[in-house]
């Protein structure tokens, strides 16, 4: 009897692990002149995040982290963006136009707090910067 009671315990515990890491944490962001809405983003290491970005500004903008570890390369729904890159390429960039919308998915693997921010010339000095914290 203890032995199936060890085992029904192990089976649950790896039931509730392989469902754990297969939950996507998702979030909208919007973006405008010059901010993030919302600014802070709280996700946990080794969880699939998908960020939703819509562009409600006038101009070009774009959500960038420029180091942060992840399991994979990030993957973003369109790449293309019309601003030029000047300086290093950040690791993670998902961009947009006005009224459009794009996604950036991925997956943090270290815990700490990452800088986002717009990375078009003058956006971040305006003050178009928020955080991810990854616990």
């Amino acid at each position: 009897m203890k032995n199936l009671i060890y085992l029904l315990v192990a089976v649950l515990t790896l039931t509730a692990c392989s469902t754990a890491s297969s939950d996507v944490v998702e979030f909208n962001v919007e973006m405008r002149e010059y901010n993030f809405s919302p600014d802070t983003l709280t996700v946990a290491a080794n969880q699939k995040v998908r960020v939703n970005i819509l562009n409600k500004g006038n101009i070009e903008h774009d959500f960038s982290i420029m180091e942060i570890p992840t399991s994979g390369k990030p993957k973003v729904a369109d790449p293309s963006h019309a601003h030029e890159m000047t300086g290093p390429e950040p690791q993670l960039h998902a961009s947009a136009l006005p009224g459009i919308k794009n996604t950036v998915e991925f997956t943090p693997t270290k815990p700490g707090t990452y800088e986002i921010y717009c990375v078009i010339s003058g956006h971040k000095e305006q003050g178009m910067v928020g955080k991810l914290i990854v616990k």
